[in-house]
């Protein structure tokens, strides 16, 4: 969510990704070093989240595409679910290049939408 009033320092974006650096009291120590992906402050160099925020990803997936690891899937699932509860045979979208979309396409196709 966008700030209502732009200042200096304001952070944009809801998700993103990175390496756990630090761990806060009573949190599993084993994390340190692992790639996540996160619900938080994205477009920053560090960001302090709940670790109900944080998804643990594999180091193998690349960390631009981890970084939309909870709002686009999720959103995807659920245009997916409204689709289907009206029967649709078709959809139209717009914007078909971005993340979401092509998530949205890819879960259409795979129900015959």
């Amino acid at each position: 969510m966008l700030p209502s009033k732009k200042y200096e320092g304001a952070v944009l974006g809801a998700e993103g990704s990175g390496v756990v650096v630090d761990v806060g009291e009573g949190v599993n120590h084993n994390l340190l070093g692992r790639f996540v992906s996160f619900l938080g402050s994205a477009w920053a160099t560090h960001c302090v989240c709940e670790l109900t925020n944080v998804i643990l990803m594999d180091s193998s997936i690349d960390l631009k595409d981890s970084a939309n690891a909870f709002v686009n899937p999720l959103t995807a699932c659920g245009q997916l679910d409204i689709a289907m509860k009206h029967r649709a045979k078709s959809v139209i979208i717009t914007a078909s290049s971005s993340s979401l979309s092509k998530q949205f396409i890819r879960l259409c196709l795979k129900e015959g939408i």
